[in-house]
């Protein structure tokens, strides 16, 4: 039987495709569940593979780091369920050493832009998973319940959906989601500052930190009071 010849072009190409195949760079992912205490998921990889014509799928990939908007101080942060879209991101170097222990270290093998050093980005989505209702000509945030403040001193709740959580001495800020006009806007900004807290933490059972005085808040909510007298 006689053996096919290769030219130099086809053997640098067979070469290439095979390097290629376990060299990684970017792919959607499916989350399978997420650690909210680590910020990690582990995740499904969306997209097959095929390998001597054989159809393959990845394996999950555990403990991914989830990258969140943040710096050393200040963070945006939410909850990831099963089957929510991110985008996995194979990094150069094997990470192992740096998550760990942090900046300045060295890479423990040689292996690069490797499954096993992927990071997930949350949000990105088949075009079948669009959002429901789809956003407004507006800036979002969306959820059930939303937090503002240092979460290691009082964190103070603004409620867009059902009741809100108690906060001591505090005033939750429900917003009607119908809710557009100007007047009532500002009123939920007046129960914010009003039901604001200064200081660490709360101190004792009436809890508060040291918050605003009666007096400035009767009046803020006469303030409130005159607000609602201009609606239509």
């Amino acid at each position: 039987m006689e053996s096919k010849k290769y030219s130099l072009a086809e053997v640098i190409k067979s070469g290439i495709n095979a390097r290629l195949i376990d060299l990684h760079t970017a792919l959607p992912g499916e989350v399978q569940s997420y650690n909210s205490t680590l910020q990690t998921v582990d995740v499904k990889v969306s997209i097959d593979r095929y390998i001597n014509g054989k159809k393959v799928s990845y394996p999950i990939l555990q403990s991914v780091p989830v990258v969140f908007p943040r710096t050393g101080k200040y963070s945006i942060s939410f909850p990831l369920e099963s089957g929510d879209g991110v985008l996995l991101i194979f990094n150069e170097r094997n990470l192992d050493n740096w998550y760990g222990v942090g900046s300045g270290q060295e890479p423990i093998d040689g292996r690069k832009f490797d499954i096993n050093d992927a990071v997930a980005i949350p949000g990105l989505f088949p075009s079948l998973g669009v959002m429901i209702p789809p956003p407004q000509q507006a800036i979002e945030i969306r959820g059930d319940k939303l937090f503002i403040g240092d979460p290691l001193g009082v964190l103070t709740p603004i409620v867009t959906t059902g009741t809100g959580p108690g906060t001591p001495a505090g005033k939750p800020v429900q917003i009607p989601l119908a809710t557009k006009d100007l007047v009532s806007i500002i009123s939920a900004l007046i129960d914010l500052v009003d039901g604001a807290f200064y200081g660490i933490g709360p101190a004792g059972p009436a809890g508060g930190g040291g918050g605003i005085d009666p007096v400035s808040s009767s009046a803020l909510q006469g303030l409130k009071a005159d607000l609602e007298s201009l609606k239509p």
